[in-house]
């Protein structure tokens, strides 16, 4: 009994001791909310991240559905925040610098696609002023993307009145003019307007302090989109009744007098326009005999049948074409030039037969006609070659017929059937080429050789072409390349991205795990002193305990 009481004092202590010695208290806890949204496409919105507890630090990931919606920025929280965001994840790093207390940060997006989605809180790593992990209750949040609104733009009325006085005509919307009459008593009206579509606006004026006359009232609506319409109303205030007879005299004698003036000018007019008409006929006859007389020139025998050279009546020529002067004997004509080696163009008639363009050889009074052919989307002429005109090697001077008429042409030397022929052209810029004519079938192909006839130089044309078509293709593969690269660049930038998003994810799941182990450490560390220190009091209360040795 005597031993006992001296234990139980050191019994006491050590039991007390290890009733406070850590046993893993459970971890602070805090809740992450995230609000919602309602946007259009194309439209920037934004949501809120915040946590109500204190903490210290914070690092959180809201995911998000990259096709309906942009990250665009992140901004608030406690003065150290980062973040970042793209491709269907944002990350959102903040800490105190010292001290703990709330948190809240809000993310700007741009919607892209009509639809419902949910943001959510997809990891957490937050700490409390001790640097320890807290538990999370993490939140979630929808968004809603609708299509964009379009603007009306109806500007019409639904219905329109007047007190007093009715309209005339009836209303209809579209209709925007009408009239009315109210007494003298009435100084203004009340307009009644609604418009047909309740987000346009209406406005009415002028429809108060009436003047004795003519009234206007305008009536304007403005449609939602910014277009307007506006409808008059033109009221009329009756004047006192004695002056009101005075001006109905008045009117009645001012319109007679109207009539009566309309009628005897109509009349004069008729007259004048009878002897005006007459004088003019005569005169138009007279120039008419003169101009014949004038442009008429003597005729000449032009293939056996008369030709009379007349004045150009404004036909289109191609550009290269020279107008001169030229002389036939006494008389003088109008001729287009081209070159030495073609024949000139005359203007004139063949008989009886309509004016037209002629390649005119003076010498063997000859005349060949000018026609147009087409190649493709060009408009070509056939040429008449004169005698200095020049012939490829390997061919003569032959002729082909063309739409009834027998056209100056080049063919292979020899006697040779079905052959294709050369003709000599201009197009409508001027511009002389060569070109084969199948007469089968009335086609036309253009001839590439080094040499135009009349023409010493290379074909600069062609070559100019070849040399367009080439450097065009080579933009082309330039182009092509560098597209290449632009996307091989944009690919390799994606990759990294997302290497760098999971490497960050590791990261934070690393720094939890190692987080929980040093806390438990931490507490293991503190059992084991406190199981320590238990064993060293047990030893020293058996020391304490232990009986004195008998002496001998």
């Amino acid at each position: 009994m005597k031993y006992l009481k001296k234990i139980f004092p050191i019994l006491l202590c050590a039991v007390l001791f290890a009733a406070i010695l850590p046993t893993g208290a459970a971890a602070a806890s805090c809740s992450v909310g995230i609000s919602g949204a309602t946007a259009e496409v194309g439209e920037n919105f934004s949501i809120k991240v915040s946590i109500g507890e204190k903490v210290a630090g914070v690092d959180i990931t809201v995911s998000y559905d990259a096709d309906m919606l942009t990250f665009n920025s992140g901004k608030g929280g406690v003065g150290n925040l980062s973040v970042s965001g793209g491709n269907g994840k944002v990350r959102i790093f903040d800490y105190y610098s010292s001290g703990d207390g709330s948190f809240s940060c809000t993310l700007s997006f741009k919607a892209k696609a009509a639809g419902k989605t949910t943001l959510k809180i997809s990891h957490t790593d937050i700490s409390d002023a001790d640097g320890d992990s807290m538990s999370v209750k993490a939140g979630s949040a929808s968004v809603t993307v609708t299509e964009p609104k379009t603007a009306s733009s109806d500007a019409s009325l639904k219905s329109l009145s007047i007190s007093p006085g009715k309209l005339s005509p009836a209303f209809t919307p579209e209709t925007t003019s009408y009239k009315a009459n109210v007494g003298n008593s009435v100084k203004k009206i009340a307009v009644s307007a609604k418009a047909n579509d309740g987000a346009a606006k209406v406005s009415v004026s002028g429809h108060e302090s009436l003047s004795v006359g003519a009234n206007k009232i305008t009536v304007k609506v403005t449609a939602e989109d910014g277009s307007t319409r506006t409808y008059t109303i033109t009221v009329t205030r009756a004047e006192a009744e004695k002056e009101t007879q005075k001006e109905t005299e008045k009117e009645t004698q001012k319109e007679t007098q109207k009539e009566t003036q309309k009628e005897t000018q109509k009349e004069t007019q008729k007259e004048t326009e009878k002897e005006t008409q007459k004088e003019t006929q005569k005169e138009t006859e007279k120039e008419s005999a003169s101009e014949t007389e004038k442009n008429e020139y003597r005729p000449v025998t032009a293939d056996g049948e008369k030709f009379s050279f007349r004045p150009s009546q404004g036909a289109s020529l191609p550009k290269a074409f020279a107008m001169q002067t030229l002389k036939d004997g006494e008389n003088e004509y109008t001729a287009f030039v081209l070159a030495e080696d073609v024949l000139p163009l005359v203007y004139g008639r063949v008989g009886d037969k309509t004016a037209a363009y002629y390649f005119w050889d003076a010498e063997a009074k000859t005349l060949t006609p000018y026609l147009t052919l087409t190649a493709g989307n060009k408009t070509l002429h056939p040429l008449a070659l004169s005698a200095s005109g020049k012939i490829p090697e390997g061919y003569e001077k032959s002729a082909v017929s063309i739409g009834g008429a027998s056209i100056p042409a080049m063919k292979p030397a020899g006697d040779q059937k079905d052959v294709l022929f050369l003709l000599d052209t201009v197009n409508a810029d001027g511009v002389r080429a060569l070109y084969r004519y199948d007469p089968a079938d009335e086609t036309l192909q253009r001839y590439v050789v080094n040499e135009v006839p009349g023409d010493d130089k290379p074909d600069e044309e062609l070559t100019k072409i070849r040399e367009e078509r080439d450097a065009l293709l080579g933009e082309k593969e330039a182009l092509k390349e560098e597209i290449e690269s632009v996307s091989a660049s944009v690919s390799e930038k994606d990759e990294k991205i997302a290497s760098l998003t999971e490497e960050n994810a590791a990261l934070s799941t690393q720094t939890e795990t190692l987080s929980g182990s040093v806390k438990n450490y931490r507490n293991y560390a503190f059992i084991l002193v406190g199981l320590a220190a238990i064993l060293a009091i047990v030893l020293a209360a058996l020391l304490l305990i232990r009986p004195p040795k008998n002496k001998a």
